[in-house]
């Protein structure tokens, strides 16, 4: 059964590859290594990990531009490696916006809150959080589908109020490799692409029966909305879980951002990560911990946030 009833007439229902071969369908199961909520820190060989918790509180959402109007929501299902030592995966969720000129992607958390800033107060109980899910990839990618630009709004554990740093880029050029393998997600035929970008190796199944560009993050140059996305190592992985018409802002959000290369926020992204200590309200003190039953005391250049970006290079 399929998900929604597509908006009549907004996609093509023709299919891409004619020579395919069948699948089974893909159905999302949790496994032994999922955990509803990561243990909330670790300690290693000398090294404090700890599991940052990106803050929103310092984006005053009622202060936003509204860039387009989306007609589509796409809700994915995240699993994210985040510690590449335990190999403990993370639940979030991420929320795609599509537009007629701008497409959206955010992590639930980010969609929730603009959502209940804009609702009435009888309306507020529908935009909750989720028990279990972490917020595990906190991004805002906008994809001007005009300019052919992407505006990357970055969220970083910096400071009590959490730290927001904004880039923009050209579309990247994605060199996809069609495979001849199909199969059925959620009632939709889906085709299978290969390509690779920053770093990692990435396989999604897209379907060509609604006939925008992709859609999710900052993919491009498919003739299909993606409906599946994982990485080669296993640390990435999103499944869509619903669609839905809608008619709400695709906004962006004015304050709180620092505009940056992407340069440096790759090197600002890599050194909060690796000396998080740097960026404390209290860089000179030592902190006691309890962790698998022992009890620290933790020097503040001991700490190191887990690092894992979607984007290695």
């Amino acid at each position: 059964m399929r998900i929604i009833n597509i908006l009549a007439g907004l996609f093509s229902l023709s299919l891409f590859a004619t020579s395919v071969v069948a699948q089974e369908t893909f159905k999302y199961e949790s496994s032994s290594s999922d955990q509803k909520v990561y243990p909330a820190d670790t300690y290693y060989e000398g090294e404090y990990y700890i599991d940052p918790n990106v803050i929103f509180s310092g984006v005053n959402m009622m202060d936003s531009v509204a860039l387009d109007n989306a007609k589509l929501r796409v809700t994915y299902e995240a699993r994210i490696v985040r510690d590449t030592t335990t190999r403990v995966r993370l639940k979030d969720r991420m929320i795609t916006l599509i537009g007629n000129n701008w497409y959206k992607t955010f992590c639930y958390t980010a969609w929730r809150r603009s959502m209940w800033a804009m609702a009435p107060s009888s309306l507020e109980h529908k935009y909750h959080s989720l028990p279990g899910y972490n917020i595990a990839l906190p991004i805002q990618m906008y994809r001007n589908l005009k300019s052919k630009t992407v505006r990357n709004v970055m969220m970083l554990p910096i400071g009590a109020k959490g730290g927001q740093s904004t880039y923009t880029e050209s579309q990247p050029v994605f060199k996809w490799a069609l495979k001849d393998t199909v199969k059925s997600i959620e009632g939709y035929n889906c085709q299978m692409a290969e390509t690779e970008y920053a770093g990692r190796v990435w396989t999604v199944w897209f379907t060509p029966e609604i006939s925008v560009d992709c859609g999710f993050w900052k993919f491009s140059g498919l003739p299909g909305l993606i409906l599946e996305a994982s990485d080669k190592s296993g640390d990435y992985s999103f499944m869509v879980s619903s669609i839905e018409n809608t008619k709400e802002p695709i906004s962006f959000y004015k304050t709180g951002r620092k505009e940056i290369s992407r340069k440096d926020f790759r090197a600002l992204e890599k050194d909060v990560y690796a000396h998080p200590n740097r960026y404390s309200r209290y860089p000179d003190v030592d902190e006691v911990i309890t962790a698998g039953g022992r009890t620290f005391s933790v020097r503040p250049e001991q700490h190191v946030y887990m690092y894992n970006p979607i984007e290695l290079k």
